[in-house]
């Protein structure tokens, strides 16, 4: 609404009410809250909400300049050069250890934990890069509010999913939140519906 002049009704900004506040309920755990933690995956979402509107702007102004795909093998490769010395600088000592030397200070599981690290790193650079491209192509296609409400439910699919997969116990409170998060993105949806222009016959 500030930076692109996009909005919607108030009634669809009301559904975003119990859509965030379900999915805050859902990630919230007494025994591993880290206020360092939250600050960061608080930042981790304010430069990931930049970075959409930047996109979108960017789209919006220049629609035959660039491609989506183009646009996610620019802002990739930036990152990329921003990140590996942060890392290098972070974990390199650990990263020499594990890769070079086949151990670490803190793990001594041979050659096939580090195989199966490096393969469980290398699927999941590859499933975090699509996940990327499909945000961008989401995002050439809808609004910024849809794209940020989607952003925002995932966390409740990843919850649901790691429940499933690691056997993990989420409580009575979290499974609330999950409802009340599920019952706010159906309730946004509906107000969408009502919000686009009817095309008389």
């Amino acid at each position: 609404m500030l930076f692109l002049s996009e909005t919607v009704s108030l009634r669809t900004y009301g559904t975003l009410v119990p859509i965030c506040s379900g999915v805050a309920i859902s990630c919230y755990n007494d025994d591993s809250f880290n206020l360092v933690g939250f600050l960061l995956a608080a930042a981790s979402n304010f430069c990931f909400s930049t970075r959409a509107v930047l996109a979108r702007k960017m789209a919006l102004q220049f629609p035959d300049g660039i491609d989506d795909i183009t646009m996610f093998a620019m802002i990739s490769s930036q990152g990329l050069m921003f990140l590996v010395p942060i890392t290098l600088v972070v974990e390199g000592k650990s990263i020499i250890e594990l890769f070079f030397t086949g151990s670490s200070s803190s793990s001594n599981q041979g050659d096939t934990s580090l195989t199966m690290l490096g393969a469980v790193l290398f699927t999941n650079g590859v499933m975090f890069a699509i996940y990327n491209l499909v945000s961008y192509l989401v995002l050439r296609r809808s609004d910024l509010i849809t794209h940020s409400v989607l952003n925002a439910f995932r966390r409740v699919f990843i919850i649901l999913f790691t429940t499933y997969f690691f056997n993990n116990v989420i409580s009575s409170f979290n499974v609330v939140g999950i409802l009340i998060a599920t019952g706010g993105v159906i309730l946004f949806g509906y107000s969408k519906s009502l919000d686009k222009p009817k095309v008389e016959a």
